[in-house]
């Protein structure tokens, strides 16, 4: 038989597992907002989640995997934010834009996954991540942006020129976004979505104008 009396009690082992390791995250975001990476210590993290250090280190041998965990956990809803908008079926361009939107409203709703995604907590550098960790998780952002380059592709730009255009439109959303942010866009009157809006207006225009290959 599959089910034996050691499995009920496995599952609450894992829910009260899975429920601890929730809370040392939640605890860590909040001393990660305070000290940034570089600043944070397992046991400033440990007191906030009401733990004692060692009973901490059962779940995290560090606070780089801490983080790791956390910024994973906050790329994946962004990967899912991003592709669970175009419809397959939908026109090149019409998934080029609900990509790049859900990419956009995405963090422009969540100011602290931006501050998380980009190590904003109270610096620029990802500092502290060991160079596996940092390649896993730019890895697991590039995958949020895959779609919008095959999508520039299937309009008709080549491969070079797509994953150029895509590094441009990511480099124009997260700039809007921290002006919004940051609170420096109201030096210029103007509205972060607006402003990203145009940007994708301008891109689609560009890629119109392109002449037809021979």
């Amino acid at each position: 038989m599959t089910d034996t009396p050691a499995n009920p009690r496995s599952q609450r082992r894992q829910a009260v597992s899975d429920l601890k390791r929730q809370m040392i995250l939640d605890a860590a975001e909040r001393i990660f907002q305070q000290e940034g990476l570089d600043g944070a210590h397992m046991r400033a993290i440990a007191k906030e989640a009401g733990y004692t250090v060692s009973a901490l280190y059962k779940y995290y041998a560090s606070k780089e995997e801490i983080y790791a965990d956390l910024l994973a956990a906050s790329l994946d809803r962004l990967h899912a934010a991003v592709e669970g908008l175009p419809p397959t079926d939908a026109a090149p361009v019409i998934r080029l834009r609900r990509r790049a939107r859900g990419f956009f409203d995405f963090y422009l709703g969540r100011p602290r996954e931006l501050d998380l995604g980009f190590y904003l907590f109270r610096g620029l550098q990802p500092l502290g991540l060991n160079p596996e960790l940092d390649a896993r998780l730019n890895q697991r952002l590039a995958d949020s942006l895959t779609g919008m380059q095959a999508d520039l592709q299937a309009l008709g730009l080549p491969e070079a020129d797509a994953l150029r255009e895509t590094t441009a439109l990511f480099a124009h959303a997260t700039g809007v976004l921290l002006l919004v942010h940051t609170g420096r866009i109201r030096m210029f009157g103007q509205q972060g979505p607006a402003l990203f809006e145009g940007y994708l207006d301008s891109l689609v225009a560009r890629i119109d104008a392109r002449p037809a290959r021979p």
